[in-house]
């Protein structure tokens, strides 16, 4: 029989890594939020979906799957059980912010089928299937899973995040042909546009690679 013993050194220095990365894509993703809210409220706020849509993924969901981080600055002293339930609470929120956001526009302009707003649909379908197989993940007594074998439970969890992951990513490629489009590009100028294109992608592929290496360590 074999033990293994982890070296507290390499657990530190991960923690460490993982930590300065979180600090560095919340940086990134304040800049771009910023960015998005100056252009929101340039134009007037004519256009809600734009910063509801964008907090609703970028803010809340996002700070919602950070908050399951062992590393993550505000959500670390706490419980894994209190964690779970900031988790629920940002995705609720996120989700409330991004249906209205996806109702305001569809009202107003009308299902598009630029890639913009294909990608836009698929990320608010992808985040119904992963708020519906939420629930399940969570186990005790008084939770709606507690019936759920313990492998099965596991699998509804990988399924979740399997879920969630194209979520996020299709979100991202959203907000990234959002703020590609000309009449962003043409207030913070294309330079501009590019570089937030690149804080975008460094993050989300941050995030998703933590949420990848979980699920496949369940495995």
């Amino acid at each position: 029989m074999y033990v293994f013993i982890l070296d507290p050194d390499s657990v530190y220095c991960k923690s460490v890594f993982c930590a300065i990365f979180i600090a560095i894509s919340r940086m990134l993703k304040a800049a771009t939020l910023m960015c998005v809210f100056m252009y929101s409220l340039d134009t007037g706020f004519k256009d809600l979906h734009v910063i509801l849509c964008t907090f609703g993924f970028h803010f809340f969901s996002a700070e919602a799957i950070l908050s399951l981080n062992y590393a993550n600055g505000w959500s670390a002293p706490m419980k894994i059980r209190h964690r779970k339930f900031a988790h629920v609470f940002l995705q609720i929120c996120g989700l409330g912010c991004s249906v209205a956001g996806t109702v305001i526009v569809i009202l107003k302009k009308g299902l598009n089928g630029s890639p913009h707003g294909v990608t836009g649909i698929v990320t608010m379908v992808l985040a119904g299937l992963s708020t519906l197989s939420g629930p399940f993940t969570f186990r005790g007594k008084n939770s709606l899973a507690f019936w759920i074998e313990d492998d099965f439970g596991m699998y509804l969890k990988i399924l979740h995040m399997s879920i969630g992951m194209p979520t996020f990513l299709a979100s991202s490629v959203c907000l990234c042909l959002g703020i590609l489009t000309d009449d962003f590009k043409t207030w913070v100028t294309s330079t501009v546009s590019f570089i937030l294109v690149g804080f975008v992608t460094f993050y989300t592929v941050f995030i998703l690679s933590n949420v990848f290496i979980k699920c496949v360590s369940r495995f």
